[in-house]
């Protein structure tokens, strides 16, 4: 089983090969147990709420001792702990393949769409699946993009508003929020939506779009079926995001 090295968030960034080896040398150790406690939701965005959790996780996470070298790279895609990739990685067989889509998604010369709409689609898939661990693990990405609080706060408006010309959002954005919403309620698209579409983004950007939401609608539903525990906060985690977004963004707008 061969890990998609071409599209490997590691080998791909040159920046992340700099990290420290204690990030990048090995999979990454598993985080520390639950307390016990189940965590409030996180209420940093006052307009944007997800449900409290009913339960601490169903599942452990996966135990690395021993496990297929490719999924030990695999679990290395994003190279900083994550409980829902060693979640995922149950899924020995289809872990790797995916892995390998996720990465792509983070790579600038990989991703056709720009690190804005892709963060967008992630966001406002989380919010409207009620999915937090999809939201929070995402939405700092916006702001280090340059995204305002009251911008990325808006992000749980209603489609209705956004297409009456409510908020702050672009034209191009209105149509992928459109785009987004309509995937995840009838997983269709109308054709005015798509024909507006056409006149905005390119066929490829529309394509890898609703991959894009089927990608993070996949994420969704893994984590809040499993109820997977939020991610335990690291030090230099801050850091080590805004130099692989702002990498990833450069490459975005050279090229």
């Amino acid at each position: 089983m061969k890990f998609f090295n071409c599209l490997s968030f590691i080998s791909a960034i040159g920046s992340v090969a700099a990290m420290p080896a204690a990030i990048t040398s090995s999979a990454p150790p598993a985080p520390a147990p639950t307390s016990g406690v189940i965590p409030p939701p996180n209420m940093k965005f006052s307009n944007i709420k997800f449900s409290p959790k009913d339960s601490l996780p169903l599942v452990p996470l996966f135990n690395t001792t021993g496990a297929d070298p490719a999924v030990l790279e695999a679990l290395k895609t994003i190279p900083f702990p994550r409980t829902l990739l060693s979640t995922l990685a149950h899924a020995q067989g289809l872990f790797v393949p995916l892995m390998g889509v996720l990465g792509g998604e983070f790579v600038g010369t990989t991703r056709i769409l720009p690190i804005a709409d892709w963060l967008t689609i992630v966001c406002r898939t989380g919010i409207q699946l009620d999915a937090e661990y999809v939201f929070d693990n995402n939405a700092h990405g916006l702001e280090i993009i340059g995204w305002s609080y009251d911008k990325i706060n808006s992000l749980n408006m209603t489609i209705a508003d956004i297409d009456a010309g409510k908020g702050p959002w672009t034209h191009r954005e209105r149509v992928l929020l459109r785009i987004i919403d309509e995937q995840l309620k009838t997983r269709a698209n109308k054709l005015s939506t798509i024909a507006e579409a056409q006149t905005i983004f390119t066929v490829p950007e529309i394509v890898e779009s609703l991959i894009t939401i089927g990608i993070y609608t996949t994420f969704a539903g893994v984590a809040r079926g499993l109820r997977v525990a939020e991610d335990s906060t690291m030090p230099g985690l801050d850091a080590i995001i805004r130099r692989i977004l702002t990498t990833n963004y450069g490459l975005v707008n050279e090229g």
